[in-house]
């Protein structure tokens, strides 16, 4: 099936991305990105930007958590916002 894959025969299905990353010990946003799963990343975003998005993926996302987390950024947004940062 991996020889498809390479070939560019098949798409792989993300559970299975996610079973390669594990097995080559890679990042599984490496492996989705090359799968055509996820966009490239911005060439703009910065090492700690790319390191928060792959442990914002990596969590178990509840509602609970996801009002912590957004709560979080809304109030760093708008400490930018009245520094005068960009949004």
């Amino acid at each position: 099936m991996v020889n498809r894959w390479v070939r560019g025969l098949q798409t792989p299905e993300t559970e299975s991305c996610q079973r390669l990353a594990d097995a080559l010990g890679v990042d599984v946003d490496e492996v989705l990105e090359a799968a055509g799963h996820r966009p490239p990343e911005f060439e703009d975003d910065s090492p700690q930007v790319r390191e928060l998005l792959t442990k914002l993926r990596r969590i178990q996302m509840t509602e609970e958590r996801y009002l912590l987390l957004a709560g979080q950024l809304e109030l760093l947004q708008s400490l930018d916002k009245a520094a005068g940062r960009k949004e």
